[in-house]
């Protein structure tokens, strides 16, 4: 597979559910920190919305289907929304041991595999050498997946559309168990096995071939699309996000119970139990779920690719006047022009040029590089889901927390982001509209009874001309809101970084992650501000500007942090390991100035100060 299977420029055939996969994000972390939609959001608190949604969901499969196929032979989003928490359960609760057992390894082998002198009065899992060896281990590992993912994600979720969603998904499961059975197998075996741990790079690269965990978030949400009505297929992915908040959350705790309840407190038992959810889900795709794309609707599908790859391509052997010479420009040209297209959807981000005076445009033009920061603060903060690795290498040798205690404390970091997503960030959205419901409302008392009744003439004739039963009006936030949370979500990440370098207890260790965890607004706000806009420099194609910065937050998490988190603890581990928290404060610092470069419309600037 390869990435010219995707066309960056041409309309997906399944917008809707597309579109969803951007703004939940495409597996850019094992974190719920994705840009999520403030509908997206509100609707995940409404209950009574999903009730009635899911209702709507059922009711127009079986009007469509009845006396066609029985319940378990029809697609439906119920299928893999039982089948994605446990998926997410299991990959949550792997995160600590993976890293863990390869210490375990190294230790249980007397430490063969680490070069240099070893202090034989510490703990071994705790001694520098050994963990700057699985700092960069993990790294390599991580960044495999990463760098292999993106590169292929787009192929196969261009062949779902061709072949059908569960085939993809298929493959990305196989993916998952094939490198968490060999992690398995080369940490049992790794004094008998060629390279060692290091062998696992093949699993991580056959992993990442499969698509990763992104080529998984991309086939959920597409399958969930296609067998959802429009109506209420916003609401249904906020019913995947509450599954999977509540996954993830609950994960780390489950393996840190299977940890403790096991004869030998191994992380190894976690490995086992991720590798078996994904083995489980990988057979129910292929024999129980049912396929949401007709065969009528793949064999479009294929005729519509078959035609826009002869639309594009030239073939040179029928062209018998060009010379050898022009062939090969002719080839050369197609080879950069597919190399190219990757890259031409970062137009959406490029600066533009404006103009603030229409009467003499000339004299005021200036070129608008709101977007283009706005991408480079997500790309900065996301630096931050890469440190979790060495976190728990920092966390095991200050505290000597094994795998068990890791995994409570990640559980308390992923339902803080969890919580701040679902809870505390529409809280914050709901008194806002409060407050400036209560502000214009003052306003339009305070003016003359001339402007009121002229006001009261203007409403008679509006409800005159309005329908009989209007849909209640959406709140809408300014763009200087969505820039204001940004901004407080990366302060508080500042803070909180910036002082745990200086603090080595348990509890203001916990309490300081914790409240840096908070810091997930940043997500869905920044992702509003770019809508916001983009819309206002006249874009329509809001799909391809979540495609960038979902490309742009996956490049940053999966490929440039683990090498830089990875490189930066084997450096400071000998010395001052708490340096790293260093590293996450600079980043989100960065990340913080890139927005003070945001420039906002200044109908935004003058009329929303509440």
């Amino acid at each position: 597979m390869t990435t010219t299977d995707f066309d960056p420029d041409s309309e997906s055939h399944h917008d809707a559910s597309s579109k969803p996969m951007f703004e939940q994000g495409i597996g850019a972390s094992d974190l719920p920190e994705e840009p999520i939609s403030e509908e997206t959001v509100e609707a995940f608190n409404n209950e009574y919305l999903w009730r009635d949604d899911m209702q709507e969901i059922t009711e127009e499969n079986t009007v469509v289907s009845v006396g066609e196929k029985a319940w378990f032979r029809r697609p439906s989003p119920w299928w893999l929304l039982v089948l994605m928490p446990l998926s997410a359960m299991s990959l949550a609760a792997v995160a600590a041991p993976h890293v863990a057992v390869m210490a375990e390894v190294l230790c249980r082998n007397g430490r063969g595999d680490v070069d240099g002198s070893l202090d034989p009065l510490q703990p071994c899992e705790s001694d520098p050498q050994v963990q700057a060896y699985v700092a960069k281990l993990i790294a390599a590992l991580t960044s495999t997946v990463g760098i292999l993912s993106c590169i292929t994600t787009p192929s196969w979720a261009s062949l779902s559309d061709r072949i059908g969603r569960l085939p993809v998904l298929f493959v990305a499961n196989v993916g998952s168990f094939v490198y968490y059975a060999s992690v398995i197998f080369v940490t049992r075996y790794a004094e008998h096995i060629p390279g060692g741990l290091w062998s696992l790079v093949l699993a991580a690269a056959f992993f990442g071939l499969c698509g990763g965990t992104a080529t998984a978030a991309a086939g959920v949400q597409s399958y969930i699309a296609d067998c959802t009505p429009p109506s209420a297929r916003a609401h249904t992915f906020s019913l995947i996000l509450g599954l999977r908040f509540t996954g993830m959350a609950l994960g780390p705790t489950i393996g840190g119970l299977l940890m403790r309840l096991s004869s030998s407190h191994s992380p190894s038992i976690v490995l086992y139990l991720t590798a078996t959810v994904h083995a489980i889900y990988a057979i129910a795709v292929v024999t129980v779920v049912p396929e949401a794309l007709s065969s009528t609707t793949k064999a479009e599908n294929r005729r519509r690719r078959r035609e826009s790859i002869a639309a594009r391509n030239v073939n040179l052997s029928d062209v018998e006047e060009l010379s050898f010479g022009s062939k090969v420009s002719v080839a050369t040209k197609q080879f950069f022009n597919k190399a190219l297209g990757v890259v031409k959807p970062l137009a959406v981000i490029a600066p533009i040029v404006v103009y603030d005076d229409a009467v003499s445009p000339q004299r005021s033009r200036h070129k608008d590089w709101s977007l283009t920061f706005i991408a480079l603060a997500a790309a900065l903060a996301s630096l931050i889901l890469a440190s979790y690795p060495t976190t728990f290498l920092y966390a095991g040798a200050t505290f000597n927390w094994k795998a068990e205690q890791l995994s409570y404390w990640f559980s308390l970091i992923v339902a803080a982001r969890a919580i701040t997503l679902t809870a505390i960030l529409p809280a914050i959205i709901k008194v806002y509209h409060m407050v400036k419901e209560r502000r214009e409302k003052s306003l339009v008392v305070g003016n003359t009874d001339e402007c009121a009744a002229l006001l009261a003439q203007d409403q008679e004739a509006d409800s005159a001309l309005a329908p009989a039963n209007p849909k209640p009006k959406k709140p809408h936030h300014s763009p200087v809101f969505d820039l204001t949370i940004a901004q407080c979500s990366l302060i508080l990440e500042i803070v909180c970084f910036g002082l745990l370098p200086f603090f080595h207890s348990r509890p203001v260790f916990v309490v300081l992650t914790v409240l840096a965890a908070c810091g997930a607004g940043f997500g869905p706000a920044i992702q509003s501000l770019a809508v916001e806009l983009y819309s206002k420099r006249g874009g329509t194609e809001t799909g391809k500007l979540f495609g960038v910065l979902g490309v742009v937050q996956i490049i940053s998490s999966q490929v440039f942090g683990p090498i830089l988190y990875g490189m930066t603890y084997t450096a400071v581990v000998g010395n001052y390991p708490a340096a790293i928290f260093f590293v996450s404060a600079a980043a989100v610092t960065c990340a913080t100035t890139a927005l003070f470069f945001v420039e906002l419309p200044r109908h935004s600037r003058m009329n929303d100060h509440v």
